[in-house]
């Protein structure tokens, strides 16, 4: 699995329609002063306004990708567990990717939930499963109705690049 597609793909998500890799600064938004989906309270030592998007590209290969062994992984999941750990945080990723994968979900990425994934029959299917469970996770937040239908645009638009890339 590529991570420089899956970058690409995820700037996609996090750019699209706005200026200048997607700087914005929302009230509404708990991550705060945000661009290329990078967040102040995630990142709070990293001066957002000037982050480029080699920096973001740095930090979501480190933090994200290599953190979550995400090449390891059938394309399908891998992508949609990434950006799901992008915009909800990995410990909710990992959750639904466990939901998926019929185990218990602990929020640990440990060798079991590993190796569930690396004997996954139907990765496209998981990878539909985490996003029923994200979208269900979405709908709860406070904020919800602020950010519902980008946020909807964003799940349907990583689950079509899962099937896409994978029956590529």
């Amino acid at each position: 699995m590529s991570f420089d597609k899956a970058f690409e793909l995820l700037m996609v998500n996090e750019v699209n329609g706005m200026p200048d890799g997607g700087y914005v600064n929302n009230p509404d938004d708990p991550g705060g002063e945000t661009k290329y989906g990078i967040s102040k309270c995630a990142y709070p030592d990293t001066d957002i306004a000037g982050l480029t998007e080699d920096d973001a590209k740095t930090i979501y290969h480190q933090d994200y990708w290599d953190a979550h062994q995400c090449d390891a992984m059938p394309w399908a999941v891998g992508w949609v567990f990434f950006d799901c750990a992008v915009n909800h945080g990995a410990h909710e990723a990992i959750k639904w990717l466990q939901g998926a994968l019929s185990l218990p979900a602990d929020g640990v990425l440990g060798p079991q939930t590993l190796a569930a994934v690396a004997r996954v029959s139907d990765p496209i299917r998981a990878a539909r499963d985490i996003t029923l469970a994200r979208d269900e996770f979405a709908a709860t937040l406070s904020n919800y109705p602020t950010f519902r239908h980008g946020w909807k645009m964003r799940f349907l638009n990583t689950l079509i690049g899962a099937v896409q890339w994978t029956t590529a």
